[in-house]
């Protein structure tokens, strides 16, 4: 830790370390500094402990209330993806959230007896106009999240806009009990966004986590699971290259060619065993070598992919197909040990 930097306990067996003037970098290096010091450190009585952080940075507008809850929330990501770790708080997301909590308040002022012929309420019809809205509407807002959940995400905020709307057309003609009932809709709506945007957070960093290997995953054939060991691996090498173009060449090729290979050893043990599940087995085969080709194709023709879509296809296709698809194999590798 620095000079600068304040510890304190906060409750049970959790700490908080306050970095003044640090950005995201900074902060992420102390704690990061820290667990490693912990983890290689053997105490005389304890002998070795580990620790979990989760790190956020102070945005503008930002309640001291919201900012520890985001570190809180990365603390509960630290030790849900396998404890010993760093995991940073979504600044960019936060920032979102402070913008619309300002536009919010900015609203509810236009609400107030002096402020409502000031204001028109066609102006807030308009979900595009406010800083969330640009957002929502940009490419970064598209990519944050899966499909379900921006269509979710737009829904709901076109909602808010129309009750914020509803809202101040009703104050403005005396309508004053049915003005707080769209009142309390907006405030309803509003909450929402916010609980949805952070849902965004937690989608985003299970997108970017590395998939752990464990036990669980052998099928009990030694080329059956070094190949899934070595697929996983190249899921991971996406994950933490999915930005760079010239190593997203290699992994593209890899993710057809090892794929072909691994299908082709492992409907050859299939057989072998008489597993009574080849053709359906093997028919999800194909469907992944056509799914991951057209991903491939893409990449040749126009020298981008949609990194996000592709690894949520790759970690979601290949956890089941090992999980649920290849476990059913294992009794009949069983089977034919005895």
């Amino acid at each position: 830790m620095r000079s600068s930097d304040t510890v304190g306990r906060w409750g049970g067996e959790e700490f908080i370390i306050i970095c003044p003037e640090a950005d995201e970098a900074a902060a992420n290096m102390v704690a990061e500094k820290i667990r490693s010091n912990l983890e290689n450190y053997r105490f005389s009585v304890a002998g070795q402990k580990t620790a979990s952080f989760g790190v956020s940075t102070a945005i503008k507008d930002e309640s001291k209330d919201d900012l520890v809850r985001r570190a809180d929330d990365a603390l509960y990501r630290a030790k849900h993806n396998g404890r010993n770790r760093v995991e940073c708080s979504n600044t960019k997301l936060a920032s979102v959230i402070a913008t619309h909590l300002t536009w919010r308040k900015a609203v509810e002022s236009s609400f107030e007896a002096k402020e409502q012929k000031a204001h028109d309420p066609k102006v807030l019809e308009n979900d595009r106009a406010c800083g969330l809205g640009q957002w929502i509407y940009s490419d970064e807002g598209k990519n944050a999240i899966d499909e379900q959940l921006y269509h979710d995400l737009l829904t709901i905020h076109k909602q808010l806009h129309q009750a914020a709307a509803e809202t101040l057309r009703r104050y403005q003609v005396g309508l004053k009990e049915q003005a707080l009932q769209c009142r309390s809709n907006f405030d309803d709506l509003s909450n929402q966004l916010i609980d949805m945007i952070r849902l965004c957070e937690v989608h985003l960093s299970e997108l970017v986590k590395p998939i752990v290997w464990t036990d669980s995953y052998l099928v009990g054939n030694d080329i059956i699971d070094a190949q899934h060991k070595a697929i996983i691996m190249i899921i991971n090498r996406l994950i933490k290259n999915a930005d760079d173009p010239v190593v997203l060449t290699d992994i593209m090729a890899e993710l057809v060619d090892y794929g072909q290979t691994h299908f082709h050893d492992e409907e050859r043990v299939m057989s072998s065993i008489d597993y009574p599940g080849m053709a359906q087995h093997s028919k999800l085969h194909g469907e992944y070598l056509r799914k991951v080709s057209h991903f491939s194709t893409d990449f040749s023709i126009m020298g981008k992919v949609d990194t996000k879509e592709l690894i949520n296809f790759m970690r979601h296709w290949w956890l089941e197909h090992i999980i649920k698809e290849d476990q059913q194999i294992k009794p009949y590798l069983n089977k034919r040990a005895e």
